[in-house]
């Protein structure tokens, strides 16, 4: 459990110093991922290959030098995609921390999906 809290509070200190707006949306880029989920950043340019439906232009952003940069959603999803015990552990820890956010300002998951549906 300890290492869990260390990297729910590792997601949030990434969350909180590497964030960014580029093109209008917050994003964070796929080098900083890469060490939460402890992949190489071959391993997520393969993921995104392999799985190019998976990302719209909403959820990733692909740089001009290759890099991609990911939206909240985006993270979400590149998570799922690992299989090591680190990656699901860490794709645990990002659903705990925007469900946490999402309390924090009053809001109810299901009711921005009830929201989103009407």
């Amino acid at each position: 459990m300890k290492g869990d809290i260390s990297l729910f509070l590792a997601i949030e200190k990434l969350m909180q110093e590497k964030m960014y707006l580029y093109k209008g949306k917050l994003v964070v880029k796929d080098v900083d991922l890469a060490g939460i989920y402890k992949v190489k950043i071959k391993e997520i340019k393969t993921k995104i290959r392999n799985n190019r439906s998976r990302f719209p232009s909403d959820f990733m952003i692909e740089s001009n030098e290759g890099g991609y940069a990911f939206t909240e959603p985006g993270i979400l999803m590149l998570g799922g995609l690992f299989k090591s015990e680190r990656a699901i552990k860490a794709h645990i820890r990002f659903i705990e921390y925007f469900v946490h956010l999402a309390h924090e300002n009053g809001e109810s998951i299901f009711n921005l999906i009830k929201t989103v549906g009407t």
